[in-house]
């Protein structure tokens, strides 16, 4: 059975909220039925069949659309299982409240990738906006169980108000990433930007990279050899081989604790200068 195959033929001039086309959405259907499926765009409502053509069958599991751009929203929200695969850049919201199965972005995605997802597997081999693995607008929590690798580089306020899970940026991160964090791990593979860890209270932050800055209520404690760092760069190793030569040397770290101002029960973990050199390499 092939994969239902959604190929973008006309560019939406609006967002076209792509939350209702998962594998579980449309169990089922027939390729006439996916056609007249029906999604919000803009003020409307619209059939899938106005903007892709479409081949295959939705009980196949698996989903690819191509052709993906900005305009794309929300694909892979609420996703329950199965795997979509998006060969292009799509828009906000992508991954939201997911509770599991795979969304795989071939391309970059916009903001709140991933946020209050429960979990599932993220990976994106571009670059993210705002608030990856965050809260949702109007929401106290943010990413509360799940896994997401982002190839490229993370926006402002990564895994803020992060409950649990598991997040990987190879490029940089922009500033006050794992803001409000309450649990969970970010692994910072590149450059971090300013407030990293502001008002966290637990969880843990790995990074490959010495800050440039540190908030004052952040304190070193010393430098140890960790049995955790092999551990899970092996587990991460095994999501995508790719990291191997980023991590292998992250044996060391510097361990520091904050925020203070919140409980001081966070940690940073910070390559040790010659694990450093290596995992830049």
């Amino acid at each position: 059975m092939t994969a239902l195959t959604l190929t973008l033929s006309a560019a939406p001039d609006f967002d076209l909220d792509l939350a209702g086309v998962s594998p579980n959405g449309l169990q089922g259907l027939k390729a006439d039925k996916v056609r007249r499926h029906r999604v919000p765009y803009g003020r409307r409502v619209v059939a899938l069949g106005d903007f892709f053509e479409i081949d295959g069958s939705p009980d196949s599991g698996e989903i690819e659309i191509r052709n993906a751009t900005a305009k794309l929203t929300r694909v892979g929200a609420g996703l329950a299982g199965g795997t979509i695969i998006v060969k292009g850049s799509t828009g906000n919201a992508c991954g939201s409240e997911m509770r599991g199965g795979a969304l795989r972005i071939q391309g970059s995605a916009g903001d709140y990738l991933g946020a209050a997802m429960r979990g599932g597997l993220i990976e994106v081999s571009g670059s993210v906006g705002a608030f990856a693995g965050g809260g949702l607008p109007g929401t106290t929590l943010g990413m509360k169980n799940g896994t997401m690798l982002i190839g490229g580089d993370a926006g402002d306020r990564l895994g803020d108000r992060m409950r649990r899970g598991l997040v990987v940026v190879s490029g940089a991160a922009g500033a006050y990433a794992g803001c409000n964090m309450l649990a969970g791990t970010l692994v910072l593979l590149g450059a971090t930007g300013a407030g990293l860890g502001s008002g966290m209270r637990r969880g843990s932050i790995l990074l490959a990279r010495e800050p440039e800055m540190l908030l004052p209520t952040f304190t070193s404690t010393g430098t140890f050899n960790l049995a955790i760092l092999p551990v899970l760069t092996r587990h991460l190793v095994s999501l995508k081989r790719s990291l191997k030569a980023k991590l292998e040397g992250f044996t060391e770290a510097r361990r520091v604790v904050g925020d203070a101002a919140c409980g001081g029960m966070g940690e940073l973990l910070i390559a040790a200068p010659a694990a450093a050199r290596r995992t830049r390499k």
